[in-house]
């Protein structure tokens, strides 16, 4: 039998041992920001770099808080800003104003996210791991620690705001442990709002997650009048930064808002993006929500893996809870957060990006969860809750050492990259003309002080459209031939002609340990237009 003493005695060493887990944490974020975002070569981009950052790029280059590549657009002609709410753009905008417009800020701005992601997401477990697992504690969670913050723990998609958006709800539901019952309720609130103008998907589900945390703990220590009072504190927190966001967005950028809600209910962009889809599925229109699945995309399925493996584990704990403690089992919100994960697949089918990110999310909340509960059923979930936040970052990291080992084999290709870049400017010194590049290497051309349109541009599938497109430049890597550049489908010989191409394969050193050939670069095949 443990004596009065000791139970005194660990009650002492908690806060310390949090406050040496918040040490630990601080170090391994900073070590693997230093690594990630300034030792390595810089990422390639994709098309969300378009999606969320050209408009914040153009704030700061004094062309305002605009983009031609706007759903519904396609025409050449600046649109205010309509992807998703404004933090993510200006944030970065921000980070551009301070450090440079140039590929190796934009990753580290990356890192600094996907840091930030793998932190909140560790703080949001480590709790019940410590408790539960007390003699294997230390082991577990600086290998926890470790590969959360070097697989940002789920590995969200580079250039979006999705996983800034889930960094703030799982901070929330940190914050919400942490603090008194009524500060913590509306702290929580207001990091959800903030995530809501970050990611509205991001920012809706962790809203949602919060909130049944939040009703969970008062219903369990004050009753159910305290839990609605508690629940409302949320929302109301969540909802004062709605209001003053949005408010402060008509004061700056009038047209965002109704630009804005075109492109969240689809009404504008022909179920393009947005919640069109998930209205179509409310009209009874499956087929057309049915369709919205990315089927043909391999990236979309290893997404869809990490959260499938969550989602299995955490209903196997919650059957063998059930048949342990009977109804006592269901007096939590485990399951009622297990019910909600598979949100994402139905209100935004197309985004392979969303079922890591409600994975993540719900393991943090049912770590809270559980520290509340019945110790057999505390076990029980606590395990489950190692092997899915284990599992997650350990499928992530495959990607990530694939994409560190490009990354370290196309650092050379990057100034012969840049020095055809500055050739092609002087051409179009003077001209009206435009060209559209590849999204994986835009940020280059950004940072060399061109503005391109890039190659999935929508405007440029009508062929009056590209009277104007002088050149076009293409991007080695993901085609299905690796040897050839990936030319957009209305690029043809009849209209273009290719007028300077990179020498492929290059020889690349990775880590000074062997030499291979690589069909990575940053340089890119050139198209002339012939007329």
């Amino acid at each position: 039998m443990t004596s009065p003493s000791a139970v005194e005695g660990r009650a002492h060493l908690a806060p310390a041992s949090s406050r040496t887990w918040l040490l630990a944490s601080a170090v391994a974020g900073a070590s693997w920001f230093v690594v990630d975002g300034l030792l390595l070569p810089p990422a390639f981009g994709g098309t969300d770099i378009y999606y969320f950052k050209d408009a914040g790029i153009n704030l700061v280059s004094g062309l305002g808080f605009v983009s031609r590549f706007t759903f519904g657009n396609p025409t050449f002609l600046d649109q205010v800003y309509a992807q998703y709410p404004p933090i993510y753009p200006l944030l970065f905008g921000l980070f551009a104003k301070l450090f440079g417009i140039s590929a190796v800020t934009n990753q580290a701005f990356n890192a600094a996210v996907g840091v930030a992601l793998g932190l909140a997401g560790f703080l949001a477990v480590r709790p019940l791991i410590a408790r539960e697992f007390p003699r294997l504690g230390p082991v577990l969670l600086a290998s926890l620690l470790t590969i959360s913050v070097v697989a940002s723990l789920f590995l969200p998609g580079v250039d979006r705001p999705d996983g800034l958006g889930i960094c703030l709800g799982l901070a929330g539901l940190v914050v919400f442990r942490r603090q008194a019952l009524g500060p913590g309720a509306v702290a929580a609130g207001i990091l959800c709002g903030v995530a809501l103008l970050v990611s509205p998907f991001a920012g809706g589900l962790g809203l949602i997650v919060v909130g049944i945390v939040v009703l969970d703990r008062y219903w369990r220590e004050k009753g159910l009048v305290a839990a609605i009072a508690g629940g409302l504190r949320t929302v109301a927190g969540a909802l004062g930064v709605l209001v003053v966001g949005a408010s402060l967005m008509v004061l700056f950028f009038p047209a965002w808002l109704p630009a804005f809600a075109g492109v969240f209910l689809g009404t504008t962009t022909q179920n393009e993006t947005g919640g069109g889809y998930f209205l179509a599925l409310l009209r009874g229109e499956f087929g057309v929500w049915l369709g919205a699945f990315p089927v043909g995309d391999p990236y979309y399925f290893v997404a869809l893996s990490k959260f499938v493996f969550v989602l299995v584990v955490l209903v196997a704990a919650a059957i063998v809870d059930c048949l342990r403690s009977g109804r006592s089992a269901l007096a939590s919100a485990i399951v009622p957060l297990i019910v909600i994960s598979p949100l994402c697949l139905i209100v935004m089918p197309y985004q392979g990006n969303y079922p890591p990110m409600s994975a993540a999310l719900v393991l943090g909340a049912i770590a809270g969860v559980a520290l509340g509960i019945p110790p057999t059923s505390r076990r029980i979930h606590a395990v489950a809750v190692l092997i899915g936040f284990a599992g997650v970052c350990l499928l992530s990291l495959p990607e990530r050492v694939r994409d560190t080992n490009v990354r370290i084999a196309t650092r050379g290709s990057m100034r012969p990259a840049v020095e055809a870049i500055d050739q092609l400017r002087d051409r179009l010194r003077g001209s009206d003309a435009f060209l559209a590049v590849s999204p994986a290497n835009y940020i280059l051309w950004r940072q060399e002080g061109l503005r391109p349109l890039i190659t999935t541009y929508s405007g440029l599938g009508h062929p009056e459209h590209r009277q104007r497109l002088l050149y076009v430049v293409a991007s080695y890597g993901g085609s299905g031939d690796r040897m050839a550049p990936q030319l957009p489908s209305w690029l043809t010989d009849k209209e273009y002609r290719l007028v300077h191409q990179p020498s492929l394969p290059q020889q690349v050193s990775i880590l000074g340990l062997f030499t291979t050939n690589s069909s990575w670069t940053w340089e890119s095949a050139i198209y002339r237009r012939k007329d």
